[in-house]
């Protein structure tokens, strides 16, 4: 048996999101009645693994089956009960447990590296969650012509509730950006790094661009554009360039 999560994003002018469990049976044995669970995290980091595994048994013996039940929370894990199942020799199930509709925003997304180099940007979408979004792949959907097409998908990591999830569409061929390390330094244990960005708009229309940077740890120490993000992988800028513009921002830190 093999499983995993999938989801089908639907554009209109509101973005619909559906969360499905994907359960596969490549086998030529039925199972019956058995129990399904969704853990969203990384067991493996536990050492030993078994630990946590037996607390999220023991609570999902205690939790009432059915899509409506809310994630538990285990550690720094979420549980999703989804009830009893049953499935035939090689067959292959989609179990719904996830619904949002939300309203998104159109944005352009720059992804910058500690290497510095010129890179591509991309048309995205953002919107906020409102569950738990395990790890899984996302489908994209649109409305063209009367016909609902699939324009794209992609991977996600674990989502947070209540964070921005920002999905691709497709490259921004109006925009160019641009990473220079300005100066890099080793200071005894760390390394300290002062970076440029600079975003250039070539077409007729006002873009709003989200700048990643990952900078793999540590945390900055001074921007000239305030950050609207920063985690422990990566910090987030967001810019307006007008047409014809080039904008750039300058920020230092130390990993």
């Amino acid at each position: 048996m093999a499983g995993g999560s999938r989801y089908k994003l639907y554009l209109t002018d509101k973005a619909l999101l559906f969360g499905y469990i994907v359960i596969d049976n490549p086998t030529n044995r039925t199972f019956e009645d058995f129990k399904v669970m969704l853990v969203s995290g990384e067991v493996n980091f536990y050492a030993p693994p078994q630990v946590v595994m037996e607390m999220i048994y023991a609570t999902a013996e205690k939790t009432a089956a059915g899509i409506s039940e809310p994630p538990q929370k285990i550690e720094a894990f979420y549980l999703y009960n989804l009830g009893m199942l049953n499935v035939n020799p090689f067959e292959k199930k989609m179990i719904p447990y996830i619904t949002q509709e939300t309203s998104f925003e159109r944005e352009c997304l720059y992804e910058s590296y500690p290497y510095g180099g010129s890179n591509e940007l991309y048309e995205i979408i953002s919107f906020k969650t409102e569950k738990v979004l395990p790890a899984g792949i996302v489908e994209v959907y649109k409305e063209m012509n009367d016909t609902t097409v699939l324009i794209g998908e992609q991977k996600i990591d674990h989502a947070a509730k209540g964070g921005i999830l920002r999905l691709k569409l497709g490259r921004d061929v109006d925009l160019k950006g641009k990473t220079e390390i300005l100066e890099q330094r080793r200071e005894g244990d760390s390394t300290y790094y002062k970076v440029r960005i600079t975003i250039e708009n070539f077409g007729d229309g006002t873009k709003e661009v989200i700048i990643r940077h990952y900078k793999w740890g540590g945390r900055t120490l001074s921007f000239t554009v305030e950050p609207i993000n920063e985690t422990a992988r990566y910090v987030e800028f967001k810019i307006t360039v007008n047409p014809r513009e080039k904008k750039e921002i300058v920020f230092d830190y130390r990993v």
